[in-house]
């Protein structure tokens, strides 16, 4: 795509020469090396180039890249045109015309028909309107006509040559339809409502973008922190295999130990590919989120999250959701939107509410003419006020019945009814979410101090069982027991620390700060 190149370079930086930093192993300091897991690392480093990405680096690619947003941005950047261009129906307005006439024509007389009379004729005339903002419109109009003909009946000074010229000033004014400027810039705030709500629809993308890239990063990195277990208690199972094995060898075991310890191996072997695919289909949905296309290279990468779970829980930042909720009230893109929805249903009842009424319309003119046989001498007598015209009149109109406006301003008037509720419902779903997402955190902040505290019971349970196996007081079963129990806790402990970190990202969203600058 066209893009592309600029990726790549974006990306260039972010790509390491190193395959992927093996995994840790935690469950227990005594498992042995994983090399079950090194392979497994080693052939995804030969199939595609590692991408370390942080969460930053990966929201940063995904705004600049992601096709949804950019159709938004361009959304917002035609409404603001038609916006500006609204405004264009108050500019001035000019008209020009000229003509040019050739007539011949027989004369009549009291003795019936005469001489062939020629006539030319040439006209000019200049216009300029200008629309008001009070609904009416000013209007200078200024128009010449140059007249010659041989007819023997005009008299003398005026047959080669006549000029009339003339010069009208109207303004005109509705007084009820249509009047004054919350009808007559109707359109225009509506265009301003159609910009800022668009603006705020656009921003809603961002957030859910960034929401969604953030959700998959954690995911990602659930995933794998999911296989490193997953690495981990197979190497205690090999581990737990050799010891059976050296048991036996020396008559203090059973062949059924060393088979029970080689299916639970077998089992945890399933596991680890089932983690494996887990990390592959996460970072596939990351990197469909940063990077839209179908570019094999950017598809064959293996992202590596280089962004750390939280090691620190702590709420004592967080507010308090009424708090909260007063943020969400203001910057929520949502409720931003149902409130333009309102406007625009107000400026549409006003304007329903205009039309409705009955026509009541102010003309004021005044006109001035020359007519002479020099232009000079004509446009003096327009200047000298030789023959002046003022008029003024009121135009009443008012259709009978008047349906169309009625049942118009009613529709206006439920529409307007309708725009609220809404916003009022959507207000009731924002409290809950928020309220939600407060208790989200403070909740998934105590699963991690639980889940770290099972972690370590359960490994000081295994290192205990352990001893007591190598002492012959415990059985291969239980430590088998002991060793999936710690894997669960471990997995426990890392699914909250996913889940803390998810749950942060969430209670920004459900505020609208998500992705905001602080001056926003």
């Amino acid at each position: 795509m066209h893009y592309l190149p600029r990726m790549i370079g974006t990306l260039a930086a972010a790509l390491p020469l190193a395959a992927p930093v093996p995994a840790h192993g935690s469950l227990a300091s005594a498992a042995p090396p994983q090399q079950g897991a090194a392979a497994v690392d080693e052939q995804q480093a030969q199939s595609g180039s590692v991408l370390r990405l942080s969460l930053k680096l990966a929201r940063s690619l995904a705004l600049e890249n992601n096709l949804g947003l950019r159709i938004q941005a361009l959304g917002s950047e035609l409404a603001r045109h038609n916006s500006l261009g609204s405004w264009g129906a108050f500019d001035w307005i000019f008209t020009g015309t000229g003509s040019y006439s050739d007539s011949d024509s027989l004369s009549t007389t009291f003795f019936g028909t005469g001489d062939i009379i020629s006539s030319e004729t040439e006209g000019l005339s200049f216009d300029f309107l200008k629309p008001l903002g009070t609904g009416g419109s000013f209007d200078l109009q200024f128009s010449r006509g140059i007249s010659a003909t041989d007819n023997p009946f005009v008299g003398a000074d005026f047959q080669e040559r006549l000029v009339s010229d003339g010069l009208t000033m109207t303004y005109n004014q509705p007084l009820l339809r249509g009047a004054w400027a919350e009808y007559a810039t109707a359109t225009q705030r509506e265009a301003e409502i159609v910009l800022g709500r668009q603006r705020e629809l656009e921003r809603g993308t961002r957030q859910d973008l960034l929401l969604q890239v953030s959700n998959a990063y954690w995911d990602l990195v659930a995933a794998r922190r999911q296989r490193e277990v997953a690495q981990s208690s197979l190497g205690l199972g090999l581990d737990q295999v050799q010891r059976n094995q050296r048991r036996l060898e020396v008559g203090l075991g059973t062949q059924v130990e060393v088979l029970q310890a080689e299916a639970e191996v077998a089992v945890r072997r399933e596991q680890l590919l089932l983690a494996d695919v887990t990390v592959d289909q996460a970072g596939d949905l990351l990197k469909q989120l940063v990077f839209p296309g179908t570019d094999r290279d950017l598809w064959e990468s293996i992202p590596e999250p280089t962004t750390p779970l939280p090691k620190i829980v702590a709420t004592s930042g967080q507010p308090d959701w009424e708090s909260a909720l007063l943020v969400a009230m203001e910057q929520r893109p949502d409720l931003r939107q149902a409130r333009a929805d309102i406007d625009s249903a107000e400026v549409q009842l006003a304007r329903s509410a205009s039309e409705r009424l009955a026509g009541l319309d102010l003309s004021l003119s005044a006109n001035a003419r020359g007519e002479a046989a020099s232009a000079g001498d004509s446009i003096e007598q327009i200047t000298d006020l030789d023959q002046p015209t003022y008029t003024a009149a009121l135009t009443y109109s008012m259709p009978i019945g008047n349906r169309v406006a009625r049942h118009a301003e009613r529709a206006a008037s439920i529409a307007l009814r309708q725009a609220r509720l809404t916003y009022d419902a959507t207000e009731s779903q924002v409290a809950a979410l928020v309220r939600q997402a407060v208790r989200d955190v403070h909740y998934q902040a105590e699963a991690v101090r639980a889940a770290e505290l099972s972690r370590e019971l359960a490994r000081q349970q295994l290192e205990a069982e352990r001893a007591r196996f190598d002492e012959g007081l415990s059985t291969n079963y239980q430590v088998l027991e002991f060793q999936q129990a710690l894997a669960q806790t471990q997995s426990s402990e890392r699914a909250a620390r996913v889940a803390f970190a998810k749950a942060e990202v969430n209670m920004e969203y459900v505020q609208g700060l998500l992705g905001e600058s602080p001056a926003q």
